[in-house]
């Protein structure tokens, strides 16, 4: 799936466009996922399948869309700040119409969508099941927290989204441990763990590193098994968390924790602990 986003440097006060795009989607049951059309949609300015919703008035202006177009399942939506005078309903969609088109056009030119990813063949392997990590609690017990509870497993199952179509196609399944009350834990234990893996990822980690250096205080770490990683951690009076996010053979793997007491520097080397103690599992 690819997702882009285009804003200008007023930032959320500014104009925005966001584009998914999801090929060889023929058989993806749009019209399920979109759901019946509101009231208010207007059908086949784009093409055959084409849903445009807009809305407009002195606060500004937005659509949202969605067509498919030769095998592609695209969703598009803009926003537009006040003008003096604002912009009628019309006047908005006709902004919808042209940029739809303009896709539509594009990708048609672009020919056959490519084939579904596959994971590089030296890349870490999709898991079966939460298990793989922490079958038998020795991952939890290993990070002082024996108390976390069994895994749930959260792969995207029934959810009905585009995105939720592309993590079933990837083999993208996470895995979270919770304590019986998420909001307290026994002293000195995580009151969650959270672990991701998406196999044969690394093609995104320039960006997925970016973003995550951009955090306060994320730093680059070094991790035995680990191409790259990066850290950052997020405190306030009661609860700090932690996230460590990696690089390794060719995947993206990522760790969130927990830690039920005010900071005092030890999610964070929790985090990286946890982190350490996956790959040596994975790998």
């Amino acid at each position: 799936m690819l997702n882009c986003e285009w804003s200008s440097s007023a930032g959320t006060e500014g104009p925005r466009l966001t584009v998914e795009i999801l090929p060889d989607a023929v058989g993806e049951y749009f019209d399920f996922v979109e759901g019946l059309p509101l009231a208010d949609s207007q059908l086949g300015l784009i093409g055959p399948d084409s849903r445009i919703n807009c809305y407009a008035d002195t606060e500004g202006s937005s659509c949202s869309a969605s067509f498919l177009a030769d095998g592609y399942w695209v969703d598009f939506e803009f926003t537009r700040p006040a003008a003096d005078p604002a912009p009628t309903i019309e006047e908005t969609r006709s902004v919808a119409v042209v940029t739809g088109t303009a896709i539509r056009d594009s990708l048609q030119a672009a020919g056959e969508p490519l084939p579904q990813f596959q994971p590089p063949a030296d890349s870490l392997a999709a898991w079966d099941d939460c298990g793989v990590v922490d079958g038998d609690g020795s991952f939890r017990t290993a990070l002082g927290s024996p108390s976390l509870g069994e895994a749930e497993a959260r792969d995207s199952e029934g959810a009905i989204a585009m995105f939720a179509i592309a993590w079933q196609r990837a083999d993208f399944l996470s895995c979270d441990w919770r304590q019986a009350d998420p909001y307290e834990a026994p002293a000195g234990e995580l009151r969650l763990l959270g672990v991701n893996i998406l196999p044969g990822g690394g093609w995104a980690w320039p960006e997925l590193s970016e973003v995550a250096l951009s955090r306060d205080g994320a730093t680059d770490v070094a991790i035995e098994g680990a191409e790259q990683a990066v850290a950052s951690c997020i405190w306030d009076d009661e609860h700090s968390g932690c996230t460590v996010e990696a690089l390794v053979d060719g995947s993206y793997l990522y760790v969130d924790t927990g830690y039920d007491e005010a900071a005092d520097g030890s999610a964070r080397e929790r985090a990286i602990e946890a982190m350490g103690i996956l790959i040596s599992r994975l790998g």
